[in-house]
């Protein structure tokens, strides 16, 4: 028996003579772990445990309905996403459209389930909801980043130009992006990187603005944390594929082709591997063709590579 962990981080055991269903023999077995730091399989696939460059789980969740999601009770939307996000167990959660009351009892239900599991979280207003960054405290430390508004207005500027808005509180654009520093409690495993939460600018807005956004968020990125490896997930309300075009060449998305806006966008020294995407609904709701939330959920095992 040998120990291996599931994308979750959490220990396993396995029998590594146990035949699969291509009769790999053990030395490829071995070699495959040894080689490979991505998951290649939802459960139970090996995943890096080095510790100069470690793993974690990662998931991100804009908790907001759409047109289908009409006629839902908020408090069964509510329990619908707590329970994805609580059983999913991620190192780190990233959240758009959310409230306070979301995030108060994600850490309470987390608590409870897992033997007193606490988690920090950094959080931005954006007009009537909030972007999140909750990281789990028995693995990770974070500090929020403070964006300066000069810093805001170069990434937003074509939207706050769009939008004739006089200063960037109105609309709630200030609150797109929620950005903290992150390091691993285990001093010997790697350094700091950094995590954010992003809502773009929504669809009413014309795409060429939007593009122009992402674009600048790119740069902004680049800029502010040229030294230190940064992940960005969530909502960008911008298809990926028209995301590739704009990104700077070192700056990598990693996304599924089922779900066109919510995906990854990372420095090359950060590798991200989709492990699962969520359901938006369950039972009845689904059967009536209800959401509970209009995008899909995704989780991923992210591997921090610090350069030497």
């Amino acid at each position: 028996m040998a120990e291996c962990r599931n994308y979750r981080g959490e220990r396993e055991d396995t029998d590594e003579t146990e035949e699969s269903d291509n009769s790999s023999s053990d030395t490829e077995s071995d070699d495959y772990k040894k080689k490979s730091k991505n998951i290649k399989e939802l459960d139970g696939a090996y995943v890096s445990l080095s510790i100069k460059d470690p793993s974690y789980s990662i998931m991100t969740i804009n908790v907001k309905y759409g047109e289908k999601g009409k006629g839902i009770k908020a408090d069964e939307r509510r329990k619908f996403y707590n329970k994805l996000i609580v059983n999913e167990h991620t190192d780190i959660i990233l959240t758009q459209e959310n409230n306070p009351k979301d995030i108060k009892e994600i850490k309470s239900n987390m608590k409870k389930e897992y033997s007193g599991d606490n988690y920090s979280d950094t959080s931005v207003q954006l007009s009537e909801s909030f972007v999140t960054v909750l990281t789990k405290n028995s693995l990770l430390e974070q500090e929020k980043q403070e964006i300066r508004d000069k810093d805001l207005k170069i990434i937003l500027k074509e939207e706050h130009k769009t939008l004739e808005l006089k200063t960037l509180d109105e609309n709630g654009v200030k609150g797109r992006l929620a950005l903290t520093k992150v390091s691993n409690k285990d001093k010997k495993s790697g350094g700091v990187f950094i995590v954010g939460s992003w809502h773009g600018p929504h669809n009413k807005i014309k795409r060429d603005t939007r593009k122009k956004v992402f674009q600048e968020l790119c740069q902004f990125m680049n800029n502010k944390f040229s030294n230190i490896p940064w992940i960005i997930g969530g909502d960008f309300n911008l298809g990926h594929n028209y995301a590739e075009n704009q990104k700077p060449s070192d700056v990598k998305i990693t996304k599924t082709d089922n779900e066109k806006i919510i995906y990854f966008v990372h420095t090359t020294s950060i590798t991200v591997t989709i492990v699962k995407m969520l359901e938006k609904s369950e039972g009845k709701a689904k059967e009536e063709g209800k959401e509970y939330i209009d995008h899909y959920p995704l989780v991923a095992r992210i591997d921090v590579k610090y350069t030497k």
